[in-house]
């Protein structure tokens, strides 16, 4: 039996995911027993096994996460010049187009500048966000930056956006694409033809901002980024 992680919800079948960390997981019912799903994910082995391989074989190309001094680095659509700090603080200097981080490395690093990027970042969203929304004549709830690895935006019934705080870094041109989808979200509640002739009315080029993000996404995985213990 291939190794998995079982995840129980409210749902009515089975599926399956591959990590990209190479794992393998498994969501099922909550009351179907391990014996139906033991049964499911050996009847799946064949392509369980070629896709945890390509997985895997990409995780040796992995870095661990860390930002060099003299690197320039993206954010909110500056380029930033990365500089040693003096102090045990990372700070930003928008005048001087710098981003000053102490010497510190890993989980610690990412998480320190997924504190400074949530905080620096909102305003510049909540700006774009606004511009996006009266160009469309939509309204939204409020903004928020989350810590979503998986999903650059979301938006909820209620009319509220969340960003992931790594669209922060994206080129602004692909984090525009972002805004637009999620506005479209508050007229067309699903991803139909009407959602997506929306997208395009305001962002034509959508499909190559959509390959961007997804090269970017594998970019930010390959450095570091996303996918470690958080």
């Amino acid at each position: 039996m291939i190794p998995y992680t079982l995840v129980r919800s409210d749902r009515k079948t089975l599926s399956l995911e591959i990590t990209r960390e190479g794992k393998l997981k498994v969501r099922a019912p909550k009351r179907m027993s391990r014996v139906l799903i033991n049964a499911f994910v050996q009847s799946k082995e064949d392509w369980i096994v070629s896709h945890l391989e390509k997985v895997q074989n990409t995780l040796p190309q992995r870095q661990p996460f860390s930002l060099r001094p003299g690197e320039q680095l993206r954010f909110c659509g500056t380029l930033l010049t990365i500089c040693p700090s003096g102090s045990r603080c990372m700070s930003l200097s928008p005048t001087e187009k710098r981003l000053y981080v102490p010497e510190m490395s890993g989980d610690v690093l990412r998480e320190g500048l997924e504190k400074l990027a949530k905080r620096a970042g909102l305003p510049w969203i909540r700006s774009r966000l606004e511009f996006w929304a009266k160009k469309m004549g939509i309204t939204f709830a409020g903004v928020n930056i989350s810590c979503a690895q998986r999903r650059w935006g979301s938006c909820s019934a209620s009319g509220r956006i969340h960003i992931s705080w790594l669209l922060l870094f994206a080129d602004p041109e692909d984090v525009d694409y972002v805004l637009v989808h999620e506005l479209a979200h508050r007229v067309e509640f699903n991803h139909s033809a009407a959602f997506w002739a929306i997208v395009g009315q305001y962002m034509p080029d959508y499909p190559v901002r959509k390959k961007n993000l997804t090269a970017f996404s594998k970019q930010l995985y390959a450095q570091g980024w996303t996918g470690g213990s958080k």
